[in-house]
């Protein structure tokens, strides 16, 4: 039971961590066609 902890809790920070960083590059991906779209770019 404790091992399985210790393993779910692993798996939640890689998962959060992966969540986090995809969703930096989307936002990023974004604001970059955003700003040539508008012609700030």
């Amino acid at each position: 039971m404790v091992v399985y902890a210790r393993y779910s809790t692993s798996i939640g920070r890689i998962l959060s961590a992966t969540a986090f960083s995809g969703r930096e590059q989307t936002s990023f991906k974004l604001k970059k066609k955003l700003g040539k779209d508008d012609g700030n770019g």
